[in-house]
């Protein structure tokens, strides 16, 4: 913005803007002075009657128009703010997933090894105790 004398000589407004292909931009737009290409010119239509004064006529839809660009801007870095959030958030998600997953398998071979360290106990046990029988068998003879 450029002031001279409480006068503003030029107007912009900057703000992030989401697209799906790129993700956010930064997005800088003149707000003034106005860009009168944006404004379709009629072509073959009687001129409107006027019956405010043309400064008038002018002042009011230039405030709106403002007005609305400042929406279009402020709703534009809302809705990429969001989907950066979204975005942050299904990468946390896909992170927690991951991590699930590797956790579930460990669960998997801790509970493998249990099982097998029982097996194992188990059959010493039984070597054992056969073994404890077949002495005590041998000496009854």
């Amino acid at each position: 913005m450029i002031a001279t004398a409480a006068r503003i000589d030029a107007l912009d407004v900057v703000f992030s803007r989401w697209s799906p292909r790129v993700g956010a931009d930064v997005k800088r737009q003149r707000l003034f002075p106005f860009d009168l290409a944006a404004f379709p010119r009629a072509v073959g239509v009687n001129p409107p009657l006027l019956d405010l004064a043309p400064d008038v006529l002018v002042r009011s839809p230039a405030s709106d128009y403002m007005h609305a660009q400042l929406c279009r801007a402020g709703l534009h870095a809302f809705a990429a703010e969001n989907q950066a959030r979204m975005e942050a958030m299904a990468a946390a998600r896909k992170q927690v997933e991951r991590q699930l997953s590797r956790l579930r398998a460990r669960q998997r071979l801790v509970r493998q090894e249990e099982i097998t360290a029982e097996v194992i106990e188990l059959a010493a046990g039984e070597t054992a105790a056969q073994s404890g029988n077949l002495s005590v068998v041998r000496r009854k003879h």
